[in-house]
């Protein structure tokens, strides 16, 4: 099959016009019944998702304050560039949670990936650009935690404000080490939500019973660490963004207003 590289510009095919940004068309011996209009749909589908990975690459190796380009070029390499579906295992849920997990093991491992320390380094600075509760979900929803969950034990560790010193200096947002230090606040998010799915056993399924399961070995200073989880479970349950909507880090939407 002969196979034709278009770079950026415009296909017109009948009435279909098309961008086409480095898209691979297969011009040649086509089958005669596939219409050409749905073949390029597809190219450029399946264009876009290799993008869409490549950029999520590209912001786990921000969160972990790595060179973006040099991590993205392994993880191209381990990831078949992205055209073979089937380059993690099992244990992975899903790509995105095995691609993170991978950019963290090159963090953590770098000599068995051929790079070291010195080529990982990055001059960009991270910029936080979603409130914490947008990060928190968005990572639980990656790792399969109950987000409302997570989010409580945010609260109980740093306040509804999120004005703990242990969240200001430390990007630590849940109490972790109990002092712990992070790179930035989704990078801590990140190590938060890894830490409940893998030290804890937090799933989807959860509820406020996982405060009194973990309470005697999170929080060890005898005070009623599960009760006070559980008021702001309660208070999250039905609205998420309730103290993120009361401390201004979520703006309403007119919808919810009205």
């Amino acid at each position: 099959m002969k196979k034709i590289l278009l770079k950026a510009g415009i296909i017109t095919i009948g009435s279909l016009s098309i961008l086409m940004d480095d898209i691979k068309v297969y011009a040649a011996n086509l089958p005669l019944d596939i219409p050409l209009e749905d073949f390029v749909e597809k190219e450029v589908v399946e264009n876009n998702m290799i993008v869409e990975k490549q950029e999520l690459v590209k912001r786990f190796a921000r969160v972990y304050n790595m060179n973006e380009d040099i991590v993205l070029n392994k993880v191209k390499s381990i990831a078949n560039d992205f055209y073979d579906s089937n380059w993690y295992s099992d244990e992975y849920n899903n790509e995105e949670e095995a691609l993170l997990y991978l950019v963290k093991d090159i963090k953590n491992n770098s000599a068995n990936y051929d790079l070291t320390s010195e080529e990982l380094k990055t001059d960009k600075v991270y910029k936080q650009e979603e409130c914490t509760e947008d990060l928190l979900e968005y990572y639980c929803e990656i790792l399969g935690v109950n987000k409302e969950v997570a989010l409580s034990i945010v609260y109980v560790e740093c306040g509804p404000a999120l004005d703990s010193a242990n969240y200001r200096v430390n990007n630590n947002p849940a109490g972790m080490g109990p002092h712990n230090s992070y790179y930035n606040i989704e990078h801590g998010i990140v190590s938060y939500v890894m830490l409940l799915k893998d030290s804890y056993g937090c799933t989807k399924s959860d509820d406020s019973s996982f405060f009194y399961r973990i309470g005697h070995i999170y929080c060890v200073d005898g005070t009623d660490w599960a009760g006070h989880a559980t008021s702001f479970y309660n208070d999250i349950e039905n609205d998420y963004y309730h103290y993120a909507y009361s401390y201004n880090r979520k703006e309403k939407s007119k919808e919810l207003i009205k």
